[in-house]
């Protein structure tokens, strides 16, 4: 395997305030750089000490992926990601609501709103789910 046949992540890193060029398939194998192609030629080098050091430990040897399984577990990835994204936004919202929701039927209920007595079609599903927990 070649250094160059390793397919690269480059990344902007605010904490390292460099460019950080991360070997996909390479645990651990990450270079910086003051530029892209800094970070990149600089992965060249880290790559081939990986590999050289993997084969004189006698480890595996992760081959590169081809294009298509690379497209793969980037897109495997990002869909994690938004499922994560999704269940984070979702459980914020319902902590909203649960907290907003006792406070808007009282205002409403000292603005005289009859139907504050009695909450509406979701609030009540809500009201019923914080009595359960």
């Amino acid at each position: 395997m070649k250094p160059t046949d390793y397919p690269l992540l480059v990344i902007w890193s605010e904490e390292d305030q460099a460019y950080l060029a991360r070997a996909i398939d390479l645990a651990g194998c990450v270079a910086d750089g003051e530029t892209p192609e800094a970070a990149i030629a600089n992965a060249e080098i880290v790559i081939q000490q990986w590999l050289e050091t993997a084969a004189e430990l006698g480890r595996p040897i992760p081959e590169p992926l081809d294009d298509a399984k690379f497209r793969e577990s980037l897109e495997a990835g990002v869909e994690a990601q938004q499922e994560e994204f999704v269940e984070a936004v979702s459980a914020a919202a319902r902590e909203m609501v649960d907290a907003m929701l006792p406070q808007i039927i009282n205002m409403a209920r000292k603005r005289g709103h009859e139907s504050a007595s009695r909450p509406a079609h979701g609030a009540g599903l809500i009201l019923r789910r914080r009595q359960l927990v």
